[in-house]
């Protein structure tokens, strides 16, 4: 839809420019918004346990301005991803006299829970190796094994990093085990949280791969990726 009014295409551009660096990667996202079928823009907000009530009063009057039918009407869908204190702070805003917070940013609660079992390692390994196009100096890599270990691949065409899946698997499971055996943690579940997952594989691949210090590959051996999953923050992040 065009937007004629001066004084309203003024402040359409002025909220472009205002969420620019905070929400919208490019300015033309809202723009198109605007002019769209679904009229709709996902704002999706990590880390959303630390905002604050003035920075949820700014949403709220974003959402109005932008749902305003004579200058976007938009529709704005909010997605707050966080960690505990995240459903502390709603259950917070639903007892108290800002429930209007909770009503209109929090009104669905979803839990989303780390690596659980062996088959989503592998589903993760093969997503990484096959189906992410990765650019390294402006050539597109689309066997992420054969780029890291090309000696290897070479001489065992089928070899895959998916390979890796229950060794890796069965390390955090042990180490796990230690962890509650000395008391360092209460999780009876050895579930793994993302951040954790991919400092063990850029470990591995800092480690054993062709782009390693040495600069010489050499497959993952079990010492290698028990040391890579001790060093991956488990302990910490879960």
């Amino acid at each position: 839809r065009q937007i004629k009014s001066p004084t309203n295409r003024m402040r359409f551009v002025g909220l472009l420019l205002f969420v620019h660096f905070s929400i919208i990667s490019q300015v033309s996202s809202l723009w198109d918004a605007a002019i769209s079928k679904s009229r709709e823009v996902i704002l999706i907000i990590d880390e959303a346990q630390f905002l604050e009530k003035a920075q949820f009063s700014w949403l709220k009057s974003l959402y109005d301005e932008m749902k305003r039918a004579d200058i976007f009407g938009i529709d704005l869908i909010v997605f707050l991803i966080g960690m505990e204190g995240l459903k502390k702070m709603r259950e917070q805003y639903i007892a108290s006299d800002e429930y209007y917070i909770a009503a209109r940013f929090m009104n669905k609660e979803f839990y989303f829970s780390g690596i659980t079992e062996v088959t989503s390692v592998m589903w993760i390994l093969d997503d990484i190796n096959t189906h992410q196009k990765v650019d390294i100096d402006c050539e597109t890599i689309n066997n992420l094994t054969a780029e890291l270990w090309p000696e290897t691949v070479s001489k065992h065409p089928d070899k895959s990093i998916v390979e890796l899946a229950e060794p890796i698997w069965n390390e955090y499971s042990e180490y796990h085990k230690e962890l509650i055996k000395h008391g360092r943690t209460k999780s009876k579940s050895s579930e793994i949280s993302m951040q954790s997952f991919m400092n063990t594989m850029t470990a591995i691949f800092k480690r054993c791969s062709v782009y390693s210090r040495s600069g010489h590959e050499t497959w993952p051996t079990p010492s290698i990726i028990r040391q890579c999953v001790r060093d991956s923050g488990f302990d910490i992040y879960g």
